[in-house]
């Protein structure tokens, strides 16, 4: 397999983003958390102490990182043991009663306000009032270094829906009912992002032509207020397979798994395939980076998208300083283009 070649620390800048996995590390010993931070296409890891995560680690239950914010806010999901009672919610709007395998847990990390290795996670109060980790969102509070994270509930054949909001500038958890402007089925985000001071949650339809070549697409919203997708880039993946850059990375040709999109670069999109983790720039069909990739879990036969975040860096950890970036060894492809800033979403 041959990999575009590295640059040394010394003559290239780190990058502005990693690639987050989702799913942390877990040290025996009860140190802080920290970042072992690598430039994309390799994998950037968390890592967490036993106390954050005491269960036993299984398929169905680990920890995992659920919202990634650009000021450096994290929201990971790690359940505190085998629950030993019913989980009971009592609220003004919420009254439920069920069980549950295991005690609900989830923490907050603001890597922007803290050394890279002495980072600390706060936990949440309340957090069994939180009913699916896929539907939950967290924000940086525009004024200041307060926070906020958020949870869809929609109802089905309803046009509203609730959001349950905790602020770190309230301290408790507040509904609020919001328009819902869906179709009536049951939702199933793609993905949960923080732009403009707004969250979105993006549900996307899989409408795919069975006669039709088999093609990844990028749709974006071009401003803040949009009401709609925009078609931005579009290949086909005959076209990938037939490029010789392709080729020249000694890549199978095997459909690949979506992973993310460049952050700052819509053109170019991210896949695993393999052992591999690649990048083609969809404007022209080239391998513009590939390189082997490790994640915690899960094996190659089930990774897919939500294993991994396109985290853009806050301040403190793009330092040269910082500990955390000892590991970046080259920047990020510089063939992306220059509409930078619109949410963008793919699907193949």
């Amino acid at each position: 397999m041959a990999a575009p070649p590295s640059s040394s620390p010394d003559e290239t800048p780190s990058p502005s983003w990693v690639i987050l996995g989702a799913i942390p590390r877990i040290s025996a010993a009860d140190d802080h958390l920290s970042f072992d931070l690598a430039a994309p296409p390799r994998v950037s890891l968390l890592t967490i102490p036993k106390r954050i995560f005491p269960a036993e680690v299984t398929r169905s239950n680990c920890p995992g990182l659920v919202a990634a914010d650009p000021s450096g806010l994290l929201l990971l999901h790690a359940d505190q043991g085998c629950a030993t009672g019913p989980t009971v919610i009592d609220r003004p709007n919420h009254h439920s009663f069920c069980w549950k395998e295991f005690v609900a847990g989830y923490f907050v990390i603001a890597a922007a306000h803290a050394d890279a290795q002495c980072l600390s996670a706060l936990a949440l109060p309340e957090p069994e009032l939180i009913m699916n980790a896929g539907h939950v969102g967290i924000i940086a509070s525009p004024t200041g270094d307060g926070y906020m994270v958020t949870e869809l509930h929609p109802f089905l054949g309803d046009d509203r829906a609730t959001l349950l909001c905790f602020s770190s500038d309230v301290g408790e958890w507040v509904d609020k009912t919001v328009t819902y402007p869906l179709p009536s089925r049951p939702l199933s985000p793609d993905a949960v992002l923080s732009l403009h001071c707004r969250l979105w949650w993006v549900d996307m339809y899989r409408n795919r032509d069975p006669a039709g070549a088999l093609q990844v697409t990028v749709w974006t919203l071009p401003e803040p207020d949009s009401t709609g997708w925009e078609l931005e880039h579009q290949a086909s993946f005959h076209d990938i397979w037939a490029h010789h850059t392709y080729g020249a990375a000694g890549l199978p040709t095997k459909i690949p798994v979506l992973a993310l999109i460049h952050p700052q670069h819509p053109a170019v999109v991210y896949f695993f395939l393999e052992d591999y983790l690649f990048a083609v720039d969809l404007r022209d069909c080239a391998v513009v980076d590939c390189d082997r990739y490790d994640l915690v879990d899960p094996p190659r036969d089930l990774v897919s998208t939500t294993f991994v975040h396109a985290w853009q860096l806050p301040r403190p950890l793009l330092s040269p300083s910082s500990p955390a970036s000892a590991g970046f060894a080259r920047e990020d492809t510089e063939s992306g283009s220059n509409d930078v800033g619109a949410p963008a979403s793919a699907h193949i």
